[in-house]
């Protein structure tokens, strides 16, 4: 597990990928996968939901 932050100097610019302390996040060659999820606190209770397949 890898925390960090993403980064686009302008709206249609690709994204870079960095660690909480700025350095570039560097990643394995290969097919690699990566979630963005928002901070504890920037979710919302009420919008919640549990998936049980």
């Amino acid at each position: 597990r890898y925390e960090g932050r993403w980064v686009r100097n302008a709206q249609y610019d690709v994204i870079g990928l960095r660690t909480n302390d700025g350095q570039i996040l560097y990643l394995k060659p290969g097919i690699t996968w990566f979630q963005v999820v928002p901070l504890p606190e920037q979710q919302d209770p009420a919008e919640e939901s549990l998936n049980v397949g």
